[in-house]
């Protein structure tokens, strides 16, 4: 999907078109510098993109990265300089609802709506979402999410450095893609949390250590000395995946 702040939504279908729609403008438009593109959590799509049709998604400012930022730059915000906080991740319709309602919202829809009327049984998934032609559920919904991209980027932007946004972005938009390969335990990668230190810039005079959850190298003041000597050293975020996975198979096993 391609919006414009005119109101316009364009859906490229590539399960229609095929591959070949890249070639004609397509792979152009999302490589250049401009426009801005505006994504919600763009991680998924950079990978896709790059890895099955040779695309390199760039020049993106990633609205989950900028409302995170905006949360992180609250003064009253006590843990935003501490290394080994973890910051859930919020969709987009939780995203939404931080706007006020006095908000010009333009020609956007309501995403709420939308997504409900959308939304399929889980056992009905996979044959909604492939149907052909789109019906006028998803059509909507499309329309809906691409929108109100706009209302919440000229909320969230406030009182931002934009070139940050946009480093940050940059690093969020590689963050899948950076993966040749994905480790065999998955869940480290594809979880509910802010990557650990995609939102710190600068370099660190600490040595560099990998993660042994997420596969990401990062200074070794980030990791416990126990850990490091056992070699079995995680990031903030993976010590608290593994948490989260511990807890969820002593529910199971009670």
């Amino acid at each position: 999907m391609i919006g414009t702040e005119a109101c316009t939504v364009y859906v490229f279908d590539i399960t229609t078109m095929g591959g070949t729609v890249f070639n004609c403008g397509l792979r152009s438009l999302l490589e250049s510098e401009s426009p801005v593109k505006l994504m919600f959590d763009c991680r998924d799509a950079s990978d896709t993109l790059h890895k099955m049709h040779v695309t390199w998604l760039g020049h993106v400012v990633d609205l989950q990265i900028l409302e995170k930022m905006q949360w992180q730059k609250n003064p009253n915000n006590r843990s935003r300089n501490r290394k080994d906080v973890v910051y859930p991740l919020q969709g987009l319709a939780t995203c939404l609802r931080r706007i006020p309602k006095n908000i010009d919202r333009k020609c956007t829809p309501s995403y709420t709506n939308c997504e409900e009327n959308a939304r399929p049984k889980e056992s009905e998934k996979h044959l909604k979402w492939a149907q052909r032609p789109l019906n006028d559920f998803l059509k909507a919904y499309w329309a809906a999410t691409t929108l109100n991209l706009f209302t919440m980027y000229g909320f969230f932007k406030e009182g931002l450095d934009m070139g940050k946004v946009s480093r940050i972005s940059d690093k969020y938009v590689n963050y899948f893609r950076s993966y040749k390969e994905f480790p065999p335990d998955t869940d480290y990668i594809f979880h509910s949390y802010l990557p650990h230190n995609i939102l710190t810039e600068g370099s660190s005079s600490s040595p560099v250590l990998q993660c042994t959850g997420c596969r990401k190298d990062f200074p070794r003041d980030n990791f416990d000395e126990y850990f490091i000597r056992k070699k079995t050293q995680m990031c903030p975020v993976c010590r608290q995946v593994n948490r989260d996975i511990r807890r969820i198979a002593s529910a199971a096993e009670s």
